[in-house]
């Protein structure tokens, strides 16, 4: 889904990443309500894909989840290929609208889609350049004690990049500590 800019001038861009079984027109009303005059919004829809976690039910996924608990097995490739996509979608978006600047790309995300935005952000060299801000809500980055441990894996140009993270200490589904050792 895309939602020009209100004033129909394009300034920025903002991708909104949807969560685990949700669609991006589950969160068309809600981005729409920010009222952000100048700013395109594109809302990405994740495959279906089986999800182990949910009785290998079909359902709208970034990548597999084999389990809640912090210590499980993660999807890489599944990961790895969520993140490509994110980012051929942001040089898409910076190739058609030339006049748009990367600080004037917004990248935000709710819980899977969260986990996709942070890695796509700052690990590896799925991005060649510093984005303007990334926005999560319960949302998770992908083996933290991987990036805790290997500092090499971070994306040097978005270190400076500023992050909100914003996690509920009630959430069922991705527990509080995912967010607190995200921001760490």
């Amino acid at each position: 889904i895309v939602i020009p800019p209100k004033s129909g001038v394009h300034k920025s861009t903002l991708f909104f990443l949807h969560g685990l079984g949700d669609g991006s027109g589950y969160w068309e009303h809600a981005v729409k309500g920010l009222n952000l005059e100048n700013t395109k919004i594109i809302l990405p829809a994740a495959p279906r894909i089986p999800v182990t976690v949910n009785m290998n039910i079909k359902m709208p996924a970034w990548f597999n989840v084999f389990g809640t608990d912090i210590d499980s097995p993660e999807d890489d490739a599944g990961i790895f290929e969520a993140s490509e996509r994110l980012a051929q979608l942001v040089e898409l978006e910076l190739k058609d609208n030339k006049h748009i600047s990367p600080r004037n790309i917004m990248l935000a995300g709710f819980s899977q889609g969260g986990a996709v935005v942070l890695n796509t952000a700052y690990r590896g060299s799925f991005l060649k350049f510093k984005v303007g801000c990334v926005v999560v809500f319960s949302g998770f980055m992908p083996r933290p004690k991987y990036v805790l441990n290997n500092e090499e894996c971070i994306n040097a140009a978005n270190i400076p990049t500023h992050c909100y993270l914003g996690h509920g200490t009630d959430d069922a589904l991705v527990k509080h500590v995912y967010g607190v050792k995200s921001g760490e």
